[in-house]
């Protein structure tokens, strides 16, 4: 009997050590700039993979870094919540800009709709019209 409970304890034992060497683990954790040069590429090419733009892709990087900053001595696991920010910035942005579509280099800007020049026109001969009716 007293050889199971030695044997509970010890366990119970190994596993506080455990948690103490993670906590010591937490402590020594990398610094951010360490983080940022080590995983800035791979986080732009996930945040460019949800989103699809370059210059959106580096700002919602630099939005999870600076979440990540303002919550530093709170967060255990700094890469997983850089990667959970970055991919709910990146579907947050495609929720909150369905609409925009960006244009392509040397691409002019077309509208189905008539040069103002033509409407603008066509009022003109309108009113003379009505000016000759009377």
């Amino acid at each position: 009997m007293e050889n199971a409970s030695n044997t509970r304890f010890s366990s119970l034992r190994s596993a506080a050590e455990a948690l103490r060497s993670s906590d010591t683990m937490t402590e020594n954790k990398p610094s951010i700039r360490d983080i940022f040069d080590s995983e800035e590429s791979a986080l732009l090419r996930l945040a460019y993979g949800i989103c699809g733009q370059r210059e959106t892709a580096e700002d919602i990087v630099q939005e999870a870094f600076l979440r990540l900053h303002e919550h530093w001595a709170e967060v255990q696991y700094p890469l997983d919540l850089l990667y959970r920010s970055i991919r709910n910035l990146a579907l947050n942005h495609i929720r909150d800009h369905r609409k925009e579509s960006p244009m392509q280099e040397g691409e002019e800007w077309q509208s189905e709709s008539p040069m103002a020049s033509e409407v603008l026109g066509k009022m003109k001969a309108v009113v003379r019209l009505r000016m000759v009716k009377r």
